[in-house]
């Protein structure tokens, strides 16, 4: 068996009738690994094989490792962590000789990605094509030892057109920390839904599906989606762990995960982190203006995020109570950081809320209303949100159809998703 009986662009491991599948990063990391079974790899060492003259974080390498963890299982453990250094390949590896090269004088055919994509720096040790044959072999013999076989994946790696982001699963189950839940899963549905050519499900649409345990395959069917994002977060006192995963919806099969530990002053980070991560794993090519949408932070403080958070959250509720304590939080969150023009834009809404549906004041409401969002796009021209806010003052309020016309078009021009 030779390298070319893989699929370049996507893997899968067989165990029985299973299948796991496996990104070419992901893989390449395992053939890392295993080629130098027993040794340590540094990180560093590691990221600059995989990733040459390329900048990458150290997560991306994380998400390998969890990737191979998840799919040869850890009892027992192949692969060994060595703290704030790097990783080791424990499992028992099998070597065959090398069967003799049908065209010695050149490599075999191979895809663009050629070895699933490693660099010739990565691959100098083999010496020969017939040597990278060996770790093939020995890989598919290490892995059939432990109940695996590797099979080639006929899906093309096409980018991923359609998804839906369900609720965050609040495992605290404190009442108190179910804005973290609710606002990180609108907040990434918002981020994502800036990408091109990809059909991101409205919150109204994954909503009805919190708290309940419903099969990935059939939320695919009825929301008409090929993939479903599932997370889950823990606080800690101020730590936060959240877990997140990508599943193919047309057979339950996992496509991408990760793990993350985060100070609650680290959010602005995350969300940008995971945004980033996610849109890599959709196998989306973004250029930089898109990339820059895609993560664009609306306030570097964390305590008038968490403040944002909360406002969304209790607006989401639609009632007097829950109008009021929004204006409230969007109000601390303006006061920590003035500039905040998402913080104003949601404050707009809360107004607009207590107005339109009779709970204050109609004038004074409204007026409070398009002050917040004239000084949301004052600080934001690009701001969808904040044209959205404005187009419903002007339909409601003020009767001017086509001032609201105009608004509502620039809204859907800056995030036609």
């Amino acid at each position: 068996m030779v390298p070319s009986a893989w699929n370049p662009t996507s893997a899968s491991l067989l165990r029985g009738n299973e299948i796991v599948e496996l990104t070419p990063k992901a893989f390449d990391t395992l053939l890392l690994l295993v080629r130098n079974s027993g040794h340590l790899l540094e990180k560093d060492e590691l990221i600059s094989m995989l990733w040459p003259e390329t900048f990458v974080e150290e997560g991306s390498l994380s998400n390998n490792i969890f990737l191979l963890r998840k799919a040869l299982g850890e009892n027992p453990a192949f692969i060994e962590t060595v703290p704030r250094r790097g990783y080791r390949f424990v499992g028992a590896v099998r070597q065959f000789p090398p069967a003799a090269p049908t065209h010695p004088e050149k490599p075999p055919e191979m895809g663009a990605r050629g070895f699933a994509s490693l660099p010739m720096k990565a691959l100098r040790p083999w010496r020969s094509w017939a040597g990278l044959g060996v770790a093939a072999v020995a890989l598919l013999a290490l892995l059939a030892s432990a109940g695996w076989l590797y099979r080639r994946d006929g899906r093309s790696g096409e980018a991923i057109d359609s998804l839906a982001v369900l609720p965050f699963v609040n495992a605290n189950a404190d009442p108190n920390t179910e804005y973290l839940s609710d606002g990180i899963t609108e907040s990434l549905i918002n981020s994502l839904s800036q990408l091109p050519n990809l059909k991101v499900m409205s919150r109204d649409s994954v909503f009805r599906y919190k708290g309940k345990d419903t099969d990935v395959q059939t939320v695919g069917r009825e929301l008409g989606v090929r993939v479903v994002f599932k997370g889950r977060v823990t606080q800690r006192g101020d730590t936060l762990n959240i877990s997140a995963e990508l599943i193919n919806a047309r057979d339950s099969s996992h496509i991408w995960g990760q793990q993350y530990d985060r100070k609650l002053a680290d959010m602005v980070a995350l969300r940008e982190e995971l945004a980033r991560e996610m849109a890599s794993a959709l196998r989306m090519h973004l250029t930089g203006s898109e990339e820059k949408r895609l993560t664009k932070s609306y306030t570097a403080n964390p305590e008038a995020y968490q403040d944002y958070l909360k406002g969304r959250y209790w607006w989401n509720k639609s009632t007097k109570e829950g109008f009021d304590k929004g204006t409230e939080y969007f109000q601390q969150a303006i006061a920590r950081d003035p500039n905040y023009a998402l913080a104003y834009s949601g404050l707009a809404d809360c107004y607009s809320s207590l107005g339109e549906s009779g709970l204050a004041p109609s004038k004074e409401s409204y007026l409070r209303a398009k002050d917040a969002a004239l000084k949301a796009l004052e600080l934001d021209d690009t701001l969808a949100e904040a044209h959205s806010s404005l187009a419903l003052i002007k339909s409601s309020y003020d009767w001017d159809w086509s001032g609201a016309d105009k608004e509502i078009r620039r809204a859907i021009e800056l995030n036609p998703r």
